[in-house]
């Protein structure tokens, strides 16, 4: 079992306080003249307020990063990163991606879970409250992930709570632009992009007749595709009924930027020279795979691939030992065997340009 707690800090960017802030950033730059420059832009900012005319008088801005601004978002990641180091429950991992902060920790029952969340919540508001920032209790939410056969069983609940208030559990949850479901069957993800093709191929048909192949194209690569390659390597080994949903988009989306409907969609994916979307899957593991094993990718990756070793001249990856069924649809396993099924000619490349067009050769031949 997986438990999780999405936190949401209330106006996150609004609430950092400068003084705060330039402690800081003494620890991540000593140098005086470029904490002095930093403490420069922060210092002395004045705002107003118009309307209709009427302009207030200048307030001095004593907290919060200038939004739209390059260094805005930097300076707010360099006053949050020390948050991890406030749980001090080894159990219990703190992950962060800008103002979007995830608790999560793994039991065998919900009881252990529960009480490790509670206690990372306790010490994030700890730090919430010595840093001048607040979390939103009611916009938190908590869930409990583990397989169908476990939630039919009996009722998995987590009482979490953040200064007497019951954080939500709920079923799912979007994170980062993907819906994260309770069983992680990804049908709320896929019904989501689903719906969003399905607009985007209204469009592309009222473009038909307007613009060239190439235009087409270029639409459905921008507003269908971008929604099926995002984050495709977690959910792309889903249900096969789920799958079919969106072949059945993509098939549509070549039948309205190819001319010919008289052919198969193979012969439409060669004359349009797109890759059909279980081969566009194959290609963006292909190239993951290929970033981790030379260091390209986030180091956290790492532990999911076993690199090839030394003197394999097939280039595998070592496939881990799957001991329930769900694991088999995991980047670690149905990665590794997407990765073994590719010819070595091409593995070893060192280039990942090179790569891309070899391993894009042979998935369209």
């Amino acid at each position: 079992m997986i438990g999780t707690v999405f936190l949401d800090l209330r106006k996150a960017f609004d609430m950092v306080n400068h003084d705060i802030l330039i402690k800081k950033l003494y620890c991540y730059f000593q140098n005086t003249n470029s904490l002095s420059l930093l403490s420069s832009y922060l210092s002395e900012r004045s705002q107003v307020v118009s309307q209709n005319g009427c302009t207030s008088a200048p307030g001095i801005v004593k907290c919060g990063v200038p939004q739209g601004s390059i260094l805005g978002p930097v300076l707010f990641c360099l006053f949050i990163n020390d948050l991890p180091l406030a749980i001090r429950n080894e159990n219990t991992i703190l992950d962060l991606f800008a103002d979007d902060s995830t608790l999560h920790t793994k039991g065998k029952d919900s009881t252990q879970i529960e009480t490790s969340l509670q206690s990372g919540v306790i010490d994030v508001n700890g730090w919430c409250h010595n840093n001048n920032m607040l979390l939103h209790p009611k916009k938190s939410k908590s869930m409990l992930i583990t397989t169908r056969q476990k939630h039919q069983r009996q009722p998995l609940n987590l009482n979490i709570t953040l200064e007497s208030i019951t954080i939500e559990q709920v079923s799912e949850h979007r994170l980062l632009g993907v819906i994260i479901d309770e069983e992680l069957t990804w049908k709320s993800h896929i019904n989501c992009i689903a719906k969003k093709i399905s607009r985007n191929l209204f469009l592309l048909n009222k473009l038909r007749p307007l613009v060239t192949v190439d235009g087409l194209k270029s639409f459905f690569s921008a507003h269908c595709m971008s929604h099926l390659n995002y984050a495709s390597n977690i959910w792309f080994r889903t249900s096969d009924v789920h799958i079919k949903k969106l072949e059945s988009l993509h098939k549509r989306g070549l039948k309205i930027m190819c001319m010919q409907n008289n052919l198969t969609t193979l012969e439409k994916c060669s004359l349009l020279d797109v890759l059909p979307l279980s081969k566009q899957f194959e290609y963006n593991i292909g190239i993951l795979i290929f970033k981790i094993i030379h260091g390209d990718a986030p180091l956290y990756l790492n532990t999911f691939i076993q690199k090839p070793c030394i003197g394999n001249r097939l280039f595998n990856c070592k496939l881990p030992f799957p001991r329930i069924d769900i694991f088999k649809t995991s980047l670690a396993f149905a990665g590794s065997s997407i990765w073994n099924s590719f010819p070595a000619n091409f593995k070893n490349c060192n280039s990942l340009y090179t790569f891309k067009h070899s391993l894009r050769k042979h998935l369209m031949a």
